[in-house]
C-alpha cells in the first residue's frame, strides 16, 4: 500500500538504451562474464595498455565473442573499437575512459539473463510435471474403465 492507502502508481519500464539493448541481445552467460571482466580491468587500470587492447584470435577471446551472436556487437556498442592492422583486434580508444556504470550495465544483463534461463527451466520442469500428471490421470481412468468392463462382463455370466 502506499500513503495514505493509496495504490502506488505503475509506470511503464523504460525503454533500454542501444547498450542495454545490444548487452540483452547477448544469449551466452560467458560471453556477458567475459565482456565485464574486459570491462573492469579497463575501469580499475585505465593507463595499462595491455587491457585496453584485446586479440580476437585468442581462443577465449574468439570462444566468448566472436563466436557468440551479438557478444561483439555488444561490446563495441560499449565503446571498444575494432581494428584490423597489424591484427585483429578491439581496442579502447584513445581519450575514452569507462566507469564501474557501463559494467554494473553488463553485469545487470548477466543477471536478467540468469533469471530468464531459471524461469524457462521452471516452465519446462512444471510443463513435464503437468504432463506426467496427465499420464497418470489417463492411467487411472483406463485402470477405472478395466474395472468397470470386468464388472459389466461379471454380471452377464450370471
Amino acid at each position: 500500500m502506499g500513503y495514505a492507502g493509496y495504490v502506488p502508481a505503475k509506470y511503464a519500464p523504460a525503454a533500454p538504451t542501444a547498450v542495454q539493448a545490444a548487452l540483452y541481445a547477448v544469449q551466452s552467460q560467458e560471453s556477458l562474464e567475459m565482456i565485464a571482466k574486459l570491462m573492469k580491468n579497463v575501469v580499475v587500470s585505465p593507463t595499462e595498455d595491455k587491457f585496453r587492447r584485446v586479440k580476437l584470435s585468442n581462443p577465449k577471446i574468439k570462444a566468448a565473442l566472436v563466436d557468440v551472436p551479438g557478444a561483439l556487437q555488444a561490446l563495441l556498442t560499449l565503446g571498444w573499437a575494432q581494428e584490423q592492422e597489424p591484427e585483429e583486434a578491439v581496442v579502447v580508444p584513445k581519450g575514452r575512459h569507462f566507469s564501474m556504470a557501463e559494467v554494473r550495465m553488463v553485469d545487470d544483463a548477466a543477471e536478467r539473463l540468469r533469471k530468464r534461463q531459471r524461469d524457462e527451466e521452471r516452465a519446462s520442469a512444471a510443463a513435464r510435471k503437468s504432463a506426467s500428471s496427465r499420464a497418470t490421470e489417463v492411467r487411472a481412468q483406463m485402470e477405472a474403465d478395466r474395472r468397470e468392463r470386468g464388472a459389466k462382463a461379471a454380471d452377464v455370466r450370471t
